[in-house]
C-alpha cells in the first residue's frame, strides 16, 4: 500500500527536495554540527511548492541554530 497514497516518485520528488533544503539552510552553515536530524512529512508536504518547503526547513534551521 502507497505510503499517504503516494506514488514511489512522488515520495522520491519530496525526499530529493528536502534533502537538498537540510543540506543548503542545515549542513551547510558551519556552527550545527553533530547532530541527528529527522525530519517527518505530512501528507500536505507533497502539494507544497518548494519555497514553502524551504520557509519550513528554513525555520528548523534558526530553531537549531538558536538551540545550540
Amino acid at each position: 500500500m502507497p505510503k499517504h497514497g503516494k506514488t514511489a516518485a512522488e515520495r522520491n520528488k519530496l525526499k530529493r527536495r528536502l534533502r537538498e533544503l537540510v543540506r543548503i539552510s542545515i549542513l551547510s552553515p558551519s556552527e550545527i554540527r553533530g547532530i541527528d536530524l529527522v525530519i517527518r512529512v505530512l501528507p500536505a508536504a507533497y502539494s507544497a511548492s518548494f519555497e514553502e518547503l524551504e520557509q519550513e526547513v528554513t525555520g528548523i534551521a534558526r530553531r537549531l541554530s538558536a538551540s545550540a
